[in-house]
């Protein structure tokens, strides 16, 4: 809980400051927040395709997408967490891998800049 001393949460690129009587903005945010999840992107280090995507990738965030990159190849860990949420009728079973956690909806393999971003913005 917040005190009476001004608090600051990031949230896409933008400060929102709460102090005081101020309260509802902070928790408007907050509450938004807590809806918004990320794009998982699951890829090999050493993969070809991957390195590809992963440029878009790094493109998107520097502009505000929520994406979270998952290397699957060299940590096990990771690897087990892209079988558990591969799943459903269109299984990928390798990498790239893009989860968007929001809808539900994938991209397997390779993609365009463009594509990836039309679909993270769900056109």
């Amino acid at each position: 809980m917040l005190g009476s001393t001004a608090s600051a949460m990031y949230f896409s690129k933008t400060i929102f400051f709460s102090s005081g009587m101020n309260y509802f903005l902070f928790f408007s945010v907050w509450c938004y927040n807590q809806q918004m999840k990320e794009i998982l992107f699951f890829y090999g280090l050493e993969c070809p395709s991957c390195i590809v995507v992963e440029k878009h990738v790094d493109k998107l965030i520097s502009e505000g997408f929520n994406i979270k990159k998952i290397e699957v190849w060299h940590n096990k860990e990771n690897d087990e967490l892209l079988m558990k949420l591969d799943v459903g009728d269109d299984v990928c079973g390798g990498v790239p891998f893009f989860l968007n956690q929001n809808s539900g909806k994938s991209i397997c393999g390779e993609a365009t800049y463009r594509e990836i971003k039309n679909w993270a913005e769900g056109k």
